[in-house]
């Protein structure tokens, strides 16, 4: 690749993290990452983007937060509101940290560009992107008429009380949190897979224990140093939904979900929305989960 050529192919590069394309913020952010052995994953949730980072001891928080932040400041996306920021140690499912950042968009402090710049070639980033470019060059020209894409639907990736993760729609969780147990209120008189009360954004957050509101587990969630957090909506009713660790956000079509009827237990039957059976993952169902609690 000639050097006019990779300028264009950064410049294209650049333009699309402008959009938001998730694949090419990732290897921006793996561009600057590498050094210290970090690799980045990165996808939206709502207005929030999601940077899921790992290595093979837990990832540098500092250097890491201010690389992302310094960075995000320069997308000039005006429908970013914030980023969460998890560090991962390769192999383990349960976050080392965790980091929530307020981005403001109004203030730019330096030129994207210059950002770049300041680290090595793109020469990753750039062949990462070519191979897209050159099949959506191949159906361009193309005059069969393709078939329609999938409709696909995203779904976040949690660890609970069985064996493989479990998915739950992204379109019903608010936010991600991680807390201390003793931010919690118990109430008591209450069933026992409800925690208690956390006081999120002025308002009151009923918590609950997951794994026992499904009926998976005895030991309460309550025994571990920090708490994972789903902050779930439906409708005008938000609750806090305690899990034992979170993964990513996945693109599927629900046309692959398979009925779960027959393959669980009665009890933890009726949480569940499908069932992928190539993964063996189970897909929660928010309605079910928060009128349960009714």
């Amino acid at each position: 690749m000639t050097s006019q050529q990779a300028q264009l192919e950064q410049k294209r590069i650049l333009q699309l993290v402008r959009e938001g394309n998730p694949k090419a913020i990732a290897s921006l952010f793996n561009h600057k990452l590498k050094t210290r052995g970090i690799s980045a994953r990165v996808a939206w949730q709502g207005n929030i983007l999601v940077v899921n980072l790992e290595a093979t001891s837990i990832p540098e928080r500092a250097f890491s937060l201010a690389i992302i932040e310094k960075g995000l400041k320069q997308l000039r996306i005006q429908s970013l509101n914030g980023a969460e920021i998890v560090g991962y140690i390769k192999g383990q499912g349960r976050p080392a940290w965790q980091e929530h950042l307020e981005i403001d968009n109004t203030r730019i402090a330096i030129d994207l560009e210059s950002w770049l710049e300041s680290g090595s070639s793109l020469d990753d980033s750039i062949v990462e992107f070519s191979l897209d470019e050159q099949t959506a060059k191949t159906n361009e020209r193309s005059d069969r008429v393709l078939p329609a894409p999938p409709r696909e639907e995203k779904f976040l990736s949690c660890q609970i009380a069985i064996e493989n993760a479990a998915l739950f729609p992204v379109e019903n969780i608010q936010e991600i949190l991680r807390i201390s147990p003793t931010q919690i209120l118990a109430i008591p008189d209450m069933p026992e897979f409800v925690l208690g009360i956390y006081n999120w954004r002025g308002e009151m957050l009923w918590t609950l224990d997951l794994d026992r509101q499904l009926g998976l587990g005895d030991e309460p969630a309550t025994l571990e140093t920090s708490l994972n957090i789903l902050v779930v909506r439906l409708e005008n009713r938000v609750l806090g939904l305690v899990v034992k660790g979170i993964d990513e956000i996945e693109s599927l079509d629900p046309q692959r979900f398979q009925s779960p009827v027959g393959l669980f237990t009665p009890q933890l039957e009726r949480f569940i929305a499908g069932y992928l059976q190539q993964t063996g993952r189970v897909v929660l169902n928010p309605q079910t989960i928060i009128n349960s609690t009714n």
